[in-house]
């Protein structure tokens, strides 16, 4: 599983079929990149060079896999940008977006990322659902549950780990100002809350996603605003609970790749921007 070549195939929209030579060493094949558990260790341990980014464990999975996590802080800030990814294992462009979009806030000759982290604490948890990852599972933890209809219910340990960490960060009196969970789907697109929803500052999103598409055309930067209470996904449950601004980031499993780096860079950039425009105020205290 470290060198990789292509195999003849033919296809339609829903299936593909191909042949092997079966023998006695096996064969691994995949649909799209590998990014496993012990790739996001190596990524995060990388991550936590740069001062102030702390890699430690948000707590242990179904199958007691280590969950990790980034926090990139300061005492005197109070309030916190939260990304979360992998709830979903095959959703590998969501990973190849992630990783770029947080390497963007670290980055220590920046002066944008500077000023931002001067005033926003981040929390970062790349991979939330290694359980899944590890057994290849579609959609699902180790429980056959899927973790993105669980921040209402939190029947799960992963989903609950979150909520967690998150209460104990307004209970220490900061606030969630801002959270982006990372997904793939069949095309680039970005769901948020609507802007009439009642979140501060309303139109927020809309500012951020107006500013990415004026720099990463001709790539279309699609909004859908969506309200479902009852779904139990992660931008609602941020939304009723704190209520601030989520967005789910999904890239097509077919994007080019060094398409994703470069919007999820540009996204970065202008979401840095975007908050730090906004004054603290702004922002509906969390309770």
């Amino acid at each position: 599983r470290k060198t990789w070549q292509s195999i003849e195939h033919q296809g339609s929209k829903n299936s593909v079929q191909f042949e092997l030579a079966v023998g006695q060493d096996p064969i691994y094949v995949a649909g799209q990149e590998i990014i496993t558990n012990a790739d996001y260790e190596t990524w995060m341990t990388a991550q936590a060079q740069t001062e102030n980014v702390q890699y430690k464990q948000l707590g242990l999975s179904t199958q007691q896999r280590a969950i990790g996590m980034l926090e990139i802080s300061q005492p005197t800030n109070k309030e916190w940008l939260v990304v979360l990814g992998r709830m979903h294992p095959p959703e590998i462009t969501g990973a190849l977006a992630l990783f770029p979009f947080v390497e963007q806030l670290l980055q220590q000759n920046s002066r944008l990322a500077a000023q931002f982290n001067q005033r926003f604490n981040i929390l970062v948890v790349p991979n939330l659902n290694p359980d899944g990852v590890a057994m290849g599972n579609w959609r699902h933890n180790a429980n056959g549950v899927d973790l993105n209809r669980d921040w209402k219910l939190f029947n799960q340990v992963e989903t609950q780990l979150v909520r967690d960490r998150l209460n104990a960060i307004v209970a220490s009196g900061d606030n969630i100002a801002f959270a982006l969970d990372f997904h793939s789907t069949h095309h680039d697109i970005f769901y948020t809350m609507p802007s009439g929803y009642g979140l501060n500052p309303p139109h927020l999103v809309e500012d951020w996603l107006n500013g990415l598409a004026d720099v990463v055309a001709p790539f279309k930067v699609e909004q859908r605003p969506g309200n479902n209470p009852s779904k139990g996904v992660f931008k609602q449950y941020i939304a009723d609970t704190f209520k601030v601004h989520a967005i789910t980031y999904e890239m097509g499993d077919r994007t080019d790749r060094v398409m994703i780096t470069n919007v999820a860079k540009n996204a970065s950039d202008v979401l840095m921007q975007t908050l730090l425009n906004t004054p603290s105020a702004d922002f509906k205290v969390s309770n």
